[in-house]
């Protein structure tokens, strides 16, 4: 029998934090992440690969020091990560236990009192095809050609204050900072990357003064969603490039957006005092969201990042120490824990990027 007849399915959970891999039924799912632990000086980031089973283990890590990592994807044999101080690293994970650093990029900026190295803007990465999006905080959105994994080149970039954003086809859908010099709200802004040597924007909604913050948008069923920081979450309809508009709405306060499965919208609610929740969401008619259920996790709080494989939920939670949840999402109004990683560290681990991707192996 053939290394590829034993692999039948292989795939990658990547934790910007810990890595794991998982065994469901006669599936392998692998991941890769990272964590950041203090040796006493000095914190020394890790890139851990972990295997479940019946609960998770670890079977292979990568030490590296190019920063706290943020973000991860997956696309064929490669993970792209996203370091906190605007660097991209990128792993060959055809081996997990081995993962492999291929190539780097990082941009030189200027630093200011503003725009600090370890600024609140994290960074976040999509990838489509041979092209990166790099979503740099105080630097903008930049756009790299990864034909070549071994040497990125950057194309392109937008230049202004990013947050987190969304890709389909070729349109970014991304928050912004807006430019008034007291902002009671952000900008949801559309540009086109055709070409992406020259980003253009088409059109953009301005909440700088009517009020409201954007947060985590998401594209789905021709549609996105967004979290109104503190408010709702609201449906854009962004059919016209040159025209989204607002069209409906419904009011979970104090709630982030963390990931769509088919038609629900999955979020995250901190309460003071209390465990976080999940609210879900039902859009499968995007112009009439609806709350239908509220799951009451065991933790303080949850990590704003999530992924599903089949009907599996992996997500980060912490309380004293954090961890990686496995929920049962079959019933969506009777979600169950099926498993979690107790971290092995202390509690200043924390997880900040969670994604899975299968790659079918014959």
């Amino acid at each position: 029998m053939t290394g590829k007849q034993r692999r039948k399915n292989r795939g990658w959970i990547i934790l910007a934090v810990i890595i794991l891999a998982s065994c469901l039924n006669f599936n392998a799912a692998t991941t890769l992440a990272t964590k950041k632990e203090f040796d006493g000086q000095n914190y020394q980031n890790n890139a851990l690969v972990e295997n479940f089973t019946q609960s998770l283990q670890e079977i292979g890590q990568y030490r590296e020091r190019y920063g706290y990592p943020i973000d991860i994807k997956i696309q064929g044999e490669l993970a792209f990560m996203a370091c906190e101080m605007g660097g991209l690293l990128i792993f060959n994970v055809s081996d997990p236990t081995e993962p492999k650093l291929v190539g780097t990029f990082d941009e030189e900026r200027d630093v200011s009192y503003k725009n600090d190295w370890s600024s609140n803007l994290a960074p976040s990465i999509k990838v489509q095809g041979e092209l990166v999006i790099l979503g740099d905080g105080y630097n903008g959105l930049l756009f790299i050609n990864i034909s070549n994994p071994k040497k990125p080149v950057l194309l392109g970039k937008h230049q202004a204050v990013v947050g987190g954003f969304a890709i389909a086809g070729n349109y970014v859908y991304v928050i912004v900072q807006g430019s008034a010099r007291y902002n009671k709200g952000n900008v949801f802004r559309i540009i086109d990357f055709s070409d992406p040597t020259k980003p253009v924007v088409t059109a953009e909604i301005n909440r700088t003064q009517t009020g409201g913050f954007y947060t985590s948008p998401i594209f789905s069923k021709g549609y996105v969603f967004s979290a109104l920081l503190g408010r709702k979450v609201v449906t854009i309809n962004v059919s016209d490039p040159y025209n989204p508009l607002e069209v409906a709405s419904v009011n979970i306060t104090g709630s982030r957006l963390m990931a769509t499965k088919n038609d629900f919208l999955f979020l995250y609610k901190f309460r003071i005092g209390e465990n976080a929740t999940i609210e879900i969401i039902n859009i499968s008619n995007p112009l009439v969201p609806e709350h239908i259920t509220t799951y009451e996790t065991a933790y303080s709080g949850l990590e704003n990042d999530i992924a599903f494989y089949d009907f599996k939920v992996f997500i980060g939670a912490h309380s004293s120490q954090s961890k990686i949840i496995v929920l049962n999402i079959s019933d969506i109004k009777n979600i169950t824990t099926i498993s979690e990683l107790k971290s092995p560290l202390d509690i200043r681990m924390s997880i900040a990027s969670i994604t899975l991707s299968i790659e079918q192996q014959i």
